[in-house]
């Protein structure tokens, strides 16, 4: 990518692909992915030092230089013709004009990221698939149990290595339907734990499929939502005074470190892994202190848990 001034990306922080990258392909993305040339039409991919902008950035911010020099960077070009009125020869005529898309590609301690809209990022993973054929990347899904472990964590005060959650405001979950129908939903609660469309809704046992809210990441605040295949970083007022390669620095090295949570608690044994009995008996009581009348069976909801976590009782 030809050095600018100053990075720049388009659109949000939106990562809506993962990849868990293997093993021999570490390190070395860059060699199989085929080079975009603006001087022919098609499409391809371009190296982004992230560590030279990053150190050319008037603020420098407390990232791991050496996690930041590992971490690889790819903007990924492709033109779109679209139609348009033009006058050629002195006539009015509808032609095609091209018209450059692009998307981001980060690899960072042995996962792929990517950022930008569903269409390119759509035909960027179609292209990495292509050019990383036959090695095979496994798509890194967010399971509604470990959004329900992050929620739990935050119900206990547990911290995470790096990262902390400071307030979940956030969150949707679906199943059957209950006292607030099919979906529950709720967004911007001060206090998620008391938020009784979502508490009902576990023990109901439906599904978490969205969690949200403020974390602290080493010393920045950072909003985020994850879901299913997604992880949204918020620009909040302080992320506001940041430049773009400062943002898009600290979004990859939170979603890294989700990714290794991630990773974690799929080898945390069981009894670590889900929520005891005693969570779920204190969400009915905070329903009942609420003002909610519990009138639903939560027994089959606390003898899922139970048997996920190998016949615990409390």
């Amino acid at each position: 990518m030809e050095k600018e001034e100053r990075f720049s990306y388009e659109g949000y922080l939106i990562f809506t692909e993962l990849f868990d990258i293997p093993e021999e392909l570490e390190g070395n993305i860059g060699n199989f992915l085929p080079e975009y040339n603006p001087e022919t039409p098609g499409d391809g991919f371009e190296q982004i030092n992230l560590r030279d902008y990053y150190l050319r950035s008037p603020r420098i911010l407390d990232i791991d230089e050496s996690w930041l020099s590992e971490t690889e960077a790819y903007r990924y070009s492709y033109e779109n013709l679209i139609k348009a009125d033009a006058y050629v020869d002195g006539e009015l005529r509808t032609v095609d004009i091209p018209e450059r898309k692009t998307a981001d590609l980060y690899s960072s301690s042995g996962y792929l990221f990517v950022r930008g809209d569903t269409k390119t990022t759509t035909k960027l993973k179609n292209r990495i698939q292509e050019s990383l054929y036959p090695e095979k990347l496994n798509s890194i899904v967010f399971e509604p149990d470990f959004l329900l472990w992050l929620l739990y964590q935050h119900y206990n005060g547990e911290g995470l290595d790096y990262l902390s959650i400071r307030q979940l405001t956030d969150a949707k979950v679906s199943g059957s339907e209950d006292n607030f129908g099919e979906f529950n939903s709720i967004s911007g609660s001060k206090n998620l734990l008391r938020s009784a469309p979502i508490l009902e809704g576990i023990l109901t046992g439906k599904s978490l499929q969205m969690v949200g809210g403020h974390f602290l990441a080493g010393d920045h605040h950072i909003r985020a939502s994850l879901s299913h295949d997604k992880i949204h970083v918020k620009i909040t007022d302080e992320m506001n005074d940041l430049t773009d390669i400062e943002r898009v620095v600290l979004s990859i090295k939170f979603v890294d470190r989700i990714c290794q949570l991630h990773s974690e608690w799929h080898e945390l044994n069981p009894d670590h892994k889900y929520p005891p009995t005693s969570f779920f008996k204190e969400i009915r009581s905070m329903l009942q202190e609420e003002g909610f009348s519990v009138n639903y069976p939560v027994k089959r909801t606390i003898e899922e848990y139970k048997e996920k976590r190998g016949g615990e009782s409390l």
